[in-house]
């Protein structure tokens, strides 16, 4: 099955969010800037029906941002708006026993809406854009037989993995800086878009996070109805729950995150952003498979490991739970 990975992007407030226009040009600005980037897209197209096969306006054939920008700004059409448009990403690969660069070599998506588009609010969340790169499975994830990271038989390929991380490393903060989003998440196409099936997540606050896990407990308790004959997160059904704690773990760590978040989840109503802030400043070892935590401004980007596409973020959910645990166990105690 060939991987994608898909990156998300949650507006600090939805019914403010700004057009798909004024997001592409934020976005492309950046781009256009950016090494890995040639500045020239391989089409566009607009649609206000997203079923619709035919766009109801667009351009094929390769286009600069300039170009697309002028089109959008020329348009009849100003809301309601599912605007798509593709590229290529170059990547690291082996060539022989030789790391060659190799150019075109992934294809990203940009997708952006209007604020006002049918399906521009998810079910629990509200969207403003969408990038799905790939596919993934050969240049940018661990071989499937290898569980945690290369071995010495592999440290040419060790190589090419970093550094087309990097270049997923750089997109992201490119995405953070020019939309400034409430959050970013990354996911990959085997399992449901859950904050802990996440690969990469970005927090603009500590409030974001507190926010991911309000999510969660919804989702456990049934406030959110999941697909239609599937039960709340927190009756476990291993057939019925693959996708939703996601495919890529086998079905022991998919049952280990539901015991997990069953036991630690009533301490949700303790957290606090001072909570979220300590488990942000847990020093982690990365080279030990532990958290790549950087700190901007008021919030945090996440990423799960160091070959983060292999990993989740869902420990930094608990660790957030486990110290209000701890916490409240201390307070009872002094009582």
């Amino acid at each position: 099955m060939s991987k994608y990975l898909k990156i998300v992007i949650y507006p600090q407030d939805f019914g403010m969010n700004e057009s798909c226009e004024t997001l592409f040009h934020k976005i492309s600005k950046r781009l256009d800037n950016w090494e890995y980037f040639t500045g020239i897209w391989d089409n566009y197209s607009v649609r206000t029906n997203i079923a619709s096969n035919k766009p109801d306006f667009g351009g094929e054939g390769l286009v600069s941002s300039d170009a697309i920008i002028k089109s959008l700004a020329k348009s009849e059409i100003k809301n309601k708006r599912y605007f798509s448009s593709s590229m290529f990403l170059p990547c690291w690969t082996l060539i022989g026993n030789e790391l060659k660069k190799k150019d075109q070599a992934v294809e990203l998506t940009l997708s952006l809406w209007d604020p006002d588009f049918a399906n521009a609010s998810k079910m629990y969340q509200p969207t403003c854009a969408e990038i799905c790169i790939g596919p993934v499975n050969d240049h940018f994830m661990i071989f499937d037989e290898m569980t945690s990271e290369p071995d010495e038989t592999h440290s040419i390929f060790a190589k090419v993995l970093k550094n087309n991380l990097e270049i997923i490393r750089q997109l992201i903060l490119l995405f953070i800086n020019s939309t400034e989003p409430l959050s970013l998440k990354a996911f990959m196409n085997t399992g449901w878009e859950i904050p802990f099936n996440s690969h990469v997540t970005y927090f603009a606050n500590p409030e974001s996070a507190i926010k991911d896990l309000e999510i969660i407990n919804d989702l456990w308790l049934g406030n959110y109805e999941i697909e239609e004959s599937v039960p709340p997160l927190k009756i476990y059904q291993p057939k019925k729950h693959a996708w939703f704690y996601n495919t890529l773990r086998p079905e022991e760590q998919r049952r280990e995150i539901w015991e997990e978040y069953s036991e630690l989840l009533p301490m949700l109503k303790y957290i606090t952003p001072n909570i979220v802030e300590q488990a942000w400043g847990v020093t982690q070892s990365v080279e030990d498979g532990w958290f790549d935590i950087q700190r901007i401004h008021k919030g945090a980007l996440v990423f799960s490991s160091k070959y983060f596409l292999n990993t989740f973020v869902s420990q930094m959910y608990l660790d957030i739970l486990e110290i209000a645990s701890h916490l409240e166990k201390e307070n009872k105690h002094l009582l």
